[in-house]
């Protein structure tokens, strides 16, 4: 049996598919995880990255913790700041197959979002081009009936730090810093936590003398620390009501394309109050990552989700290209003449398909593993040396045995290259939505797992039960696809079950 199986593997091995297969789930490693691990290193210091250590042991609030009121003007503002960057740019983002794609808008295009950008900013193009992104926002009075947003986040390009003293409200308030808070950071700055803030009506002659106080103490407080900042000229108000907001981001999300960074899909996952928003670094996130994670563990996370979807298709070619190969040396038939048992042939097939395709997806992330053993042992940090083969083994493994099991079992059925397309039909039809790239909701008929978040640890253990279950589930599914294989392949070495895709497709054709 073993003389078999190395057959199976040199055999796999001397094909092209295979090694384009290798270079394919490679570039796909690169492209969605790449240098991730360098980036965040190179970070520590910023207060959204995992790394960050604050000294004074302050951290960031729970974002749940968050106002609706404030919810949907954090969410307006990191909006507003991202389709400026857009316009800017001309490059706008979406995720029609689960991957980032770039789209670059027309002339006539580019003005129909700065239609809406002056409708949003009140500001004309020469203001809009040459504004820092900063924003402030108005809050009309019919905003307490306007569609509601699923959660509350920050921000995704905003952070906590003494920029958020210039992100007020007009007309019917505006938010001010209660009286003893905030502290300095490590950059010499005055930030404020967002549950520091105060929403305070204008209503009263008392409300103003309040905010007045409180703001002097704000000024007294970032003067004494040398870390005051002049308001921008280019500061601006957010002009038009949420629901009023919502309605153009549909708009415009419709004229980039199928779940684009402004749809509601993403809207909900980066301002809804979980943990693919771009903020602070919580407590919470803090002790899961060092303590629950040591490190490692929410890299592996990450990159399984990022070639989950490779996984869920490209070893379809393999298998497919293995039996195409037989059949064209018409190996098929002179091994239905040994007396080798169906049973054996077919499960060694598999396993050395199934092996030949898990070595390079366990050997991509080496290099990551490195660097970060490396960065926590400088650190004197816990790290998990195992995290990424954990991962790569349950997260990963169960979809390649499904994919491969089901891949073979069409083949043998139909001794044809049917299954590509089966395949690429099941891919458009099982592949997982974007609501649940931000993981956690498992569910049981999920062929991959997306956790497309570093974060999230605690999440993912709340629903460890569900996801065991789903990963033996998949798993036992596969090997039935398997068993079905052998018993297809036996009947067909005794003569029976002669089907084949292109004589009945012929026959069809002689019919009509």
């Amino acid at each position: 049996m073993r003389q078999l199986l190395m057959l199976e593997c040199k055999k796999i091995a001397a094909g092209v598919i295979y090694w384009l297969f290798v270079i394919a789930i490679t570039v796909v490693f690169w492209l969605n995880y790449g240098n991730v691990d360098r980036e965040e290193i190179n970070n520590a210091s910023d207060t959204s990255s995992l790394f960050y250590c604050a000294q004074d042991g302050h951290y960031a609030v729970e974002q749940n913790n968050l106002s609706k009121k404030s919810g949907q003007n954090q969410a307006m503002i990191g909006l507003t700041k991202k389709l400026l960057d857009c316009y800017k740019n001309n490059s706008y983002e979406c995720y029609p197959f689960g991957y980032i794609k770039v789209k670059v808008f027309s002339k006539s295009e580019q003005n129909i979002v700065l239609k809406y950008l002056r409708e949003i900013t009140g500001m004309d193009k020469d203001k809009i081009l040459s504004s820092t992104g900063k924003t402030t926002s108005k809050e009309p009075e019919d905003t307490e009936n306007s569609e509601e947003l699923s959660g509350s986040e920050k921000p995704e390009d905003s952070k906590e730090t003494s920029d958020s003293s210039e992100i007020g409200i007009s007309g019917g308030g505006q938010y001010i810093s209660k009286p003893g808070t905030g502290h300095m950071n490590e950059a010499g700055q005055y930030e404020f936590q967002p549950d520091e803030w105060e929403y305070v009506e204008n209503s009263s002659d008392s409300a103003g003398e309040k905010e007045k106080a409180d703001s002097k103490e704000q000024d007294d407080a970032k003067t004494s620390n040398n870390s005051s900042k002049k308001k921008s000229s280019e500061d601006f108000l957010i002009q038009v009501s949420f629901q009023r907001f919502m309605e153009i981001m549909d708009k415009i999300s419709g004229m980039i394309g199928r779940n684009s960074y402004f749809s509601r899909a993403l809207i909900d996952l980066y301002y809804g109050g979980n943990d693919m928003e771009n903020s602070p670094v919580t407590l919470k996130q803090h002790e899961e990552f060092y303590n629950g994670d040591k490190i490692t563990g929410a890299f592996a996370r990450y990159y399984c989700d990022n070639i989950a979807l490779a996984v869920l298709i490209l070893p379809v070619f393999v298998i497919t290209a293995v039996m195409a190969g037989d059949r064209r040396n018409r190996v098929m038939d002179s091994i239905y003449a040994k007396p080798v048992s169906s049973f054996k042939l077919i499960f060694i097939r598999y396993f050395a398909s199934v092996g030949m395709m898990f070595v390079p997806i366990l050997l991509l992330p080496l290099k990551s593993f490195i660097i970060l053993a490396k960065y926590a042992n400088a650190a004197g940090d816990a790290v998990d040396i195992f995290a990424f083969p954990k991962y790569i083994i349950g997260w990963i493994l169960p979809s390649l045995l499904f994919v491969v099991a089901f891949s073979l079992f069409l083949s043998v059925l139909t001794r044809s290259s049917v299954s590509v397309l089966a395949m690429g039909i099941f891919w458009i039809i099982f592949k997982p939505s974007v609501g649940k790239i931000a993981g956690g909701n498992y569910e049981l008929f999920d062929i991959v797992i997306r956790h497309n978040t570093l974060k999230g640890f605690g999440r993912m253990m709340q629903h460890f039960d569900m996801l065991v279950i789903n990963r033996i589930f998949i798993t036992g599914i596969s090997f039935l696809f398997v068993l079905l294989s052998v018993w297809i392949y036996q009947i067909k070495r005794r003569g029976g079950l002669s089907f084949h895709v292109r004589e009945f497709i012929c026959y069809r054709k002689r019919e009509l």
